[in-house]
């Protein structure tokens, strides 16, 4: 099917079909005698392929799930700022790119591991309807129009430019620490969704997201930054982690849904689905009272507070994932809880500057 809509997509630039419907009428483009003030309009027409392919892409690499990559650098970037440590932009603009080539190459692998699993699934049983109609929203090759061979390749290429970045950074000041982060990075999104002993499928493999996602990333940025790992950032760390790990355990209640048959063995799937319920809202709520373990602390920074007012937003997914049936509701419920962890870090940030501004001006104005 992916196949046959590429060929489709493919037909309008074919024999320069996609021009002559540009024409006016009567008129042969790509014949010498067209007048030069209808050349122009192929350029429309190849905008608009170029646009259709990035849309195409779009849908793939799932540009919104680039918010769990970037929320943590620059939330820990805010907080060393605000600390009045020394922030190199070019190095954080380096560690944001490095980590989201990596996110980026890890979705796509996802997507076309996911691809090829419903494929064998519907050669072992292609009389099963309501296996194929419930598992296809599941690929997001299916449909994209781009070749399952293409989207490995553009995988592999994103997980080595993205892994290649983090060597700079070692050798700008990072050190082996930040050398053994990046590789243990890059082995968790390799191995997230590879081999047959992909840590999506197996029991606590939400925890590998919740340490690579949280704190690996925060102590990854803090490294680039030739700054030290302290409690706070720990604990910041733990506590966007928590709002990753709902995000996975939100997609794993999704694929509790009896008519999708993906092979797992999460840790959802072992607790049942009542007790799945509560696991994500225990993510969720891990999330805050991490916030409040931080900013409420006698030297913590005061303006993380202003991270709870997210909490309306998630309070959507929140409900969502304690009541919603089937598996179109849970993927609206993955939805909201990607928005209110964008929403989360980005008070979040906010509220770090703002408190780390005012020190500042308290700093430069002096005792009176």
């Amino acid at each position: 099917m992916a196949d046959q809509r590429v060929d489709e997509a493919r037909e309008p630039l074919a024999g320069g079909a996609a021009f002559e419907a540009a024409g006016p009428a009567g008129a042969v483009v790509g014949d010498d005698s067209v007048s030069a003030p209808f050349l122009p309009l192929a350029i429309p027409v190849q905008a608009q392929h170029v646009a259709r392919q990035a849309a195409r892409w779009a849908r793939v690499l799932r540009p919104p799930l680039l918010v769990c990559a970037l929320a943590p650098v620059l939330v820990t970037a805010a907080q060393i700022w605000a600390r009045g440590e020394p922030l190199a932009l070019a190095t954080l603009l380096l560690t944001a790119a490095a980590v989201a080539l990596v996110l980026a190459g890890a979705g796509l692998l996802d997507a076309y591991l996911e691809h090829v699993r419903i494929e064998h699934l519907y050669e072992l049983d292609p009389a099963s309807s309501t296996a194929r109609a419930a598992s296809h929203p599941l690929s997001d090759l299916v449909g994209s129009g781009i070749p399952p061979v293409e989207a490995l390749r553009a995988a592999v290429a994103l997980l080595l430019v993205g892994g290649a970045l983090g060597l700079p950074l070692a050798l700008l000041g990072g050190g082996w620490p930040l050398l053994v982060l990046g590789l243990a990075g890059l082995a968790v999104a390799f191995f997230y969704s590879a081999t047959s002993f992909a840590l999506k499928r197996l029991p606590l493999g939400e925890f590998a997201v919740l340490l690579a996602l949280g704190p690996g990333l925060v102590a990854f940025t803090t490294f680039a930054q030739r700054a030290a790992m302290t409690p706070e950032r720990w604990l910041l760390g733990v506590a966007l982690g928590f709002f990753a790990a709902a995000i996975a355990e939100a997609g794993n209640l999704r694929a509790l849904a009896p008519e999708i048959r993906d092979g797992r063995a999460t840790l959802a799937r072992l607790l049942g689905r009542g007790r799945a319920r509560l696991l994500v809202a225990g993510c969720l709520a891990g999330a805050y009272i991490m916030l409040l373990a931080v900013a409420l602390a006698p030297s913590g920074p005061h303006g993380a507070l202003a991270a709870l007012l997210a909490a309306p937003v998630a309070a959507v997914p929140l409900t969502g994932a304690l009541r919603a049936r089937g598996a179109p509701a849970m993927e609206m419920v993955v939805t909201q809880t990607l928005r209110a962890y964008a929403f989360f870090a980005a008070w979040l940030v906010l509220g770090l500057l703002l408190g780390g501004l005012y020190l500042h001006v308290i700093s430069a104005i002096g005792p009176a």
